[in-house]
């Protein structure tokens, strides 16, 4: 794991830290409006149904990863001055405001994990994805539980800076990252299966809803019972990091994600159980969504290196998630901690899983198909290295160089060649450097080997 590897983590585990504490519902979120006419509950509204609308419509256009640099530094640099903004105007009487900020930073934050998402896709092997994924989750989470942490010790001067040295943290590991960044995957253009993009789509909705239920009615109620429960937060999302770094052999992805629908299945059951005492249900429930989170955006990121189509991929997956848990936030807000609530609640994310569980079988077919259609892409392209083919002379070589490339063939002499091609020994040794040099090979018997290849392929 060289230098790129964890300036991809830095960046986004950073990033995500930010996002977490503060725009998505985080606890310097309620500081900052802790005594202000905005809503933080309207406020979701509108960073995060926003940018799930409008990326949801985006998505239909083919934008070029070109844009990947451009979309990384500069949602930084508005996500650091909406953050200040936010600050400044948290007691001007118009709340609209500050909605309007919420909403940009909302659509900055998608655009900043697009673009994260294509050098994800674009500089790691798909076999080390999953390691990369869940250090960026479990930073992000360890960054957002720490802040839990300080809120519920009335530490908010430490919160508001940490913002800043997040969002300063992921610029420099970004900075880093495109100024490195100089290799590039080789694309397989294997075509996109809609299908499985729609499938994706709703299995990640599916999944996220509970998710949304989870943060907005499980863990309140936890606390109530318990009091900080930060810490198992913590402890969980550093275990799976260990875990990760000691592991070597890449996971199947599809066997994973059913694991950790089974673990939350098994947590929402002793939940019911175990009403009056639910920290172990909650333990369950959290290692059961960080495993799935970490295995469902590696899936995303495994349909990227495949089918070459990061942006588009991200953008409708995003979309996705952001309504999921938009929804599932919607649902524990109006379903608040009676008991016959919690059923209501798990049920409706049991069904979910149950529906999004159906999905993975489609999909997994899909995967395994354009996984197969990409490894035999590779060996045809390992076996066709060094092989000299009349398309590639065609379009790399001169009119002149094309007619002495076509004599070469023939096997004659430099001086029958010379002579038909109407030139001298000189210039035809000038034309011969640079046909080899363009055709990769280091003379004519090489070339003529080269051939004989192609022939037997």
């Amino acid at each position: 794991m060289g230098k790129k590897f964890w300036y991809l983590v830095l960046s986004y585990g950073l990033f995500l830290g930010w996002l977490l504490s503060f725009l998505y519902n985080g606890p310097a979120l309620n500081i900052i409006f802790r005594s202000s006419e905005v809503n933080c509950n309207h406020l979701a509204i509108a960073y995060i149904l926003t940018p799930s609308i409008v990326f949801f419509y985006i998505g239909f256009y083919n934008i070029k990863r070109n844009y990947k640099s451009a979309f990384m530094k500069y949602s930084i640099i508005l996500c650091f001055a909406g953050t200040v903004l936010t600050i400044l105007i948290k007691d001007y009487n118009n709340p609209i405001l500050a909605y309007i900020i919420a909403g940009i930073m909302g659509c900055c934050s998608v655009l900043f994990i697009t673009g994260w998402g294509c050098y994800f896709v674009e500089l790691l092997n798909i076999k080390n994805m999953y390691k990369n994924m869940a250090y960026v989750i479990c930073l992000g989470y360890i960054i957002f539980n720490i802040n839990q942490e300080l809120d519920y010790r009335a530490l908010d001067t430490l919160i508001m800076t940490s913002l800043f040295i997040c969002l300063s943290g992921a610029y420099w590991a970004s900075s880093r990252l495109i100024g490195t960044a100089a290799e590039k995957k080789q694309d397989f253009n294997i075509k996109l299966p809609t299908d499985l993009l729609v499938m994706m789509c709703f299995l990640m909705f599916l999944l996220n809803i509970g998710g949304g239920v989870v943060q907005t009615l499980i863990s309140p109620l936890v606390e109530k019972k318990f009091g900080n429960i930060h810490i198992f937060d913590i402890s969980v999302y550093f275990f799976i990091a260990v875990v990760i770094f000691k592991i070597k052999k890449r996971f199947q992805t599809d066997i994973i994600i059913t694991l950790s629908i089974v673990v939350i299945a098994c947590g929402y059951m002793t939940l019911v159980i175990f009403t009056k005492n639910p920290v172990f249900a909650y333990i369950l429930i959290i290692l059961g969504y960080a495993i799935l989170d970490i295995f469902l955006w590696t899936l995303v990121g495994e349909m990227g290196y495949i089918f070459g189509r990061p942006i588009k991929i991200f953008l409708f997956i995003m979309s996705s998630n952001l309504m999921a848990v938009f929804m599932g936030n919607l649902l524990g807000m109006f379903l608040k901690s009676k008991n016959e609530h919690i059923y209501i609640s798990i049920s409706v994310s049991s069904i979910g899983a149950i529906l999004a569980f159906a999905f993975l079988p489609f999909i997994n077919k899909l995967m395994k198909k354009g996984f197969d259609e990409m490894e035999d892409i590779k060996n045809t392209r390992q076996a066709m290295e060094g092989v000299v083919t009349e398309d590639k002379a065609v379009k790399l070589l001169t009119v002149k160089e094309l007619e002495i490339y076509k004599l070469m063939l023939l096997g004659l002499k430099n001086k029958e060649i010379a002579k038909k091609a109407n030139i001298t020994d000189n210039t035809l040794k000038g034309h011969a450097r640079k046909i080899y040099k363009k055709l990769g090979v280091k003379n004519k018997k090489e070339l003529l080997a080269s051939l004989n290849k192609e022939a037997n392929l």
